[in-house]
């Protein structure tokens, strides 16, 4: 009798986990929406006597999403990055002047520094001021890029992930900028949401 009433537990578990995986996984759209209700969560401003830092999540499922809509990527290359997509939390930084005007992100003179002090630093030396930790443990920034804003507006634009972790809880993020940061800027986000978002089903399953 015990067998039995264990193999029965055995079956509807197996049911009931094979039918929250089949309604985690939805299409582009459904996971587009998803993610906008939660979106406010996944975007956070800081901003000091100077600069203003703009931080937001950007999941790779996005960034596939965008890719293939616009034919960037093909689906072979979308399948694999879909593998790769619990990997890393992608993050888009966002450093501006708003004092400046129009005036180009680096353009906007400081004491100590020059122009190309200033385009060295957020190319090649600004990673090592940001610090990131999940549930107390310090992560590495990898994929570091900084994106120029060539006289378009006054945004420096920075794209940089760091490793996933299982069952995380919280992530904490500080910028110590030695350009135009006055004080340290500090983020917090909820991780246990980003856990939450759905998953894309395979690129051979998008239908609407």
């Amino acid at each position: 009798m015990l067998k039995l009433q264990l193999i029965i537990f055995l079956l509807i578990s197996m049911l009931i986990s094979s039918a929250t995986l089949q309604l985690c996984k939805v299409n582009p759209d459904e996971y587009i929406q998803k993610f906008k209700e939660q979106q406010s969560f996944f975007e956070m401003v800081y901003a000091d006597s100077l600069a203003q830092y703009e931080l937001k999540l950007v999941p790779k499922e996005l960034q596939i999403i965008q890719g293939v809509k616009q034919n960037k990527i093909t689906a072979k290359e979308a399948e694999k990055w879909l593998k790769t997509s619990e990997l890393t939390y992608d993050f888009l930084l966002r450093i501006s002047i708003p004092e400046s005007g129009r005036k180009e992100f680096l353009k906007t003179e400081v004491d100590d520094f020059n122009y190309d002090e200033r385009l060295t630093y957020y190319a090649f030396e600004f990673m090592q001021d940001i610090s990131v930790s999940i549930d107390g443990e310090t992560l590495t920034i990898k994929d570091y890029h900084f994106e120029r804003d060539f006289g378009i507006g006054p945004h420096g634009v920075i794209r940089f992930s760091v490793s996933r972790k299982n069952k995380a809880k919280e992530l904490v993020m500080t910028i110590d900028d030695q350009v135009y940061g006055a004080q340290t800027a500090l983020f917090v986000m909820d991780l246990k949401r980003v856990e939450k978002l759905p998953k894309l089903k395979h690129i051979d399953r998008w239908k609407n």
